[in-house]
Parts: structure tokens; sequence; C-alpha cells
């Protein structure tokens, strides 16, 4: 029997898409507001104090002791705004492992008009194509409405398909508000998403490697969402 010993190092470059951008329609002699959000997913430290109540702030005074960076902002529909999501390594050497978990959440600045609104969040791994063979790793997470301090998974989540992030864009939202509505329409603390808790599960045939860690790799997480403002009714 060949025993594998090391670890597995990668990381996650992030992407924000806009997907959809569309002005508010009021009539042909009105001139319609521009859509002017930035977007942005905001990671913490998941051994942290909860930063509920402060997590609309992440620069000045009053930002939360748990708060580690801005990973990925902007929406420019033509063009991606990449960051990287720095998941470090995991051993493999008892013939499958888990990372530790890395929370973020996503959420908006700078809503210029009352009636914008952003929807359909969808969480994905746009790109896997780093990997020879697929089924050897998962990108595994977990949803919170609250704060869960210390959260780690078990190895076994590598089966869970429960677990799994979507490899494809989802037909409906994934992610939802804090209080679970499913449209972000301010920029305060209680319009930022659910925590998203998330780790990379990967069995010991995966050779070791380097994985990710720049925008073009072959290992990519993406954020795509709808914004519009057409008056909806926020929920």
């Amino acid at each position: 029997m060949v025993e594998r010993y090391g670890n597995w190092a990668y990381s996650i470059p992030i992407a924000l898409n806009n997907r959809i951008g569309t002005p508010a329609t009021v009539s042909p002699t009105i001139l319609t507001p521009e859509i002017n959000v930035t977007p942005m997913l905001i990671e913490y430290n998941v051994e942290g104090v909860d930063p509920s109540g402060s997590r609309h702030i992440h620069y000045g005074s009053g930002v939360p002791e748990a708060f580690i960076g801005v990973r990925a902002s902007g929406s420019n529909p033509a063009s991606l705004n990449f960051g990287d999501f720095d998941m470090n390594s995991i051993n493999i050497s008892p013939g499958s492992g888990i990372s530790c978990a890395r929370v973020f959440l996503f959420r908006a600045e700078q809503f210029d008009c009352h009636t914008t609104r952003i929807h359909n969040i969808r969480l994905w791994a746009s790109s896997t194509s780093d990997f020879l063979t697929p089924d050897s790793f998962r990108i595994v997470y977990e949803k919170h409405n609250a704060w869960a301090s210390g959260l780690q998974f078990p190895t076994n989540y590598l089966l869970n398909e429960s677990k799994f992030l979507p490899t494809s864009l989802p037909e409906s939202l994934n992610l939802s508000r804090t209080n679970g509505g499913s449209t972000i329409h301010g920029s305060g603390d209680a319009d930022v998403s659910q925590w998203v808790y998330m780790a990379v599960a990967a069995s010991g045939t995966l050779p070791l490697a380097q994985y990710g860690s720049t925008s073009a790799s072959g290992f990519l997480l993406r954020t795509t969402f709808e914004i519009d403002n057409l008056t909806p009714l926020f929920d």
C-alpha cells in the first residue's frame, strides 16, 4: 500500500458577477436613475467574536474584531473583479481530509436609489478545471443566519452531496439575506447575506499541488446576482 504524506495547498479566486443591470423605466420623457451599487464579499475570522451589528463596517472606527478583509468588490457587468479567498492547506495523508473552514458574507454599498434591489443571489464554483480527478475533492459549504464561532466541518462532508457547492449556475437563489429574505436593498447591518462557511474536502487520490491562487486558474468561486431598479416589493 502506498501511503501519501503532505499538505494539499490551494486558494479560491473570487469573482463578483453583476449578471443583470436594468434601469427603471418610468416614461420615455423622464430620465431614469442609474444603478450605482458596489457589492462585495467580506471575510471574517471564524474563531472571532460575533460581528453582528457591525457587519456593514469594514473601514474606520467600529470595524468588528473578527473582520479580515474585503475579498472582492465591484459590479461591472463587462468585467469580473477577482480577489483571492485563501483556503490555506489540507492534510490528506490519512487518506482524506478537510480544510479549516472560512466564513464570509455578501453585502453592498452605495444604493443611490431607494428602489434598487439585489436579488437572485447564487453562489457557485464556475470553474474546477484545475482538477483532473473532480471526484477527489469537493467545495463544501453551509449557510447560517446566526454566527457560528469556531465552526469546522467533519471529513465525511466529502461524501455528503447536500453540502457540495454547485459547480454550475443554480437556477434559483441559494444565498439569502441574513433574516431569510430574498432581496438586499440597503447597506446597513440588516442588509447583509447569511453567513457562508466554506471549506474544501479532498481524498488522498488528489495529487499534491498548488491549486488556484490566480484569477486565470481553473478554480474559481463566483457570486452571480441580479440587480434592478424596478420599484419592487421588498421582503
